[in-house]
């Protein structure tokens, strides 16, 4: 078992907090090391504290939660590598991904701010979400982020191959049966 802090790449020394010094509401970056295995997460959040509890108790990133009931929830703990404003998390994030062990952090590429997924991860993100029922509330918040978006004109043309061949959503519905749409 090992009990230290990384020493470089594969194992990086650096005086860190225990995340039981930080206080709540403490926006920065984390690390997550598995004391076992010597493998790590880099993780960024608005509050921290509460963020590496609930990595801790199962919630959030499947791969770390599977790991973490593998391996108990003893031998991983969690470090405070910086505190940042919210505008740096994810950049400060991809700046400690790449000197850190990170081998629970199955999104590796972070480019202007934004996660960047790997051809495959998108795949099986699609799989994943593909035919499943999205609840009104989520439905709600699409429809507010697309209120007042037009598409260019690639896009409009884009939509219209991909529903060439297949039915309207109204085909063989009654008109006196349709739902009006308010707004």
């Amino acid at each position: 078992m090992t009990d230290e802090f990384p020493k470089n790449r594969d194992s990086f020394a650096v005086e860190a907090p225990s995340i039981n010094d930080v206080r709540p509401k403490t926006s920065g970056i984390y690390f997550l090391f598995d004391r076992k295995n010597a493998k790590g997460y880099v993780g960024s959040s608005v509050d921290v504290k509460r963020r590496l509890k609930e990595h801790l108790s199962g919630k959030g990133d499947a791969y770390l939660s599977r790991a973490i009931r593998k391996h108990g929830r003893d031998n991983f703990h969690g470090y405070l590598i910086e505190l940042c404003e919210r505008e740096l998390l994810l950049e400060r994030e991809a700046f400690w991904m790449e000197r850190l062990p990170t081998q629970y952090n199955l999104i590796p590429l972070i480019e202007n701010g934004r996660k960047r997924y790997t051809e495959e991860h998108k795949r099986r993100l699609t799989a994943h979400f593909k035919g499943k029922p999205l609840s009104s509330e989520h439905k709600e918040k699409i429809r507010a982020a697309l209120k007042g978006k037009s598409f260019s004109k690639e896009r409009r043309l884009n939509i219209s191959e991909a529903k060439k061949g297949k039915a309207p959503w109204n085909k063989g519905i009654p008109r006196s049966r349709w739902k009006r749409r308010d707004g």
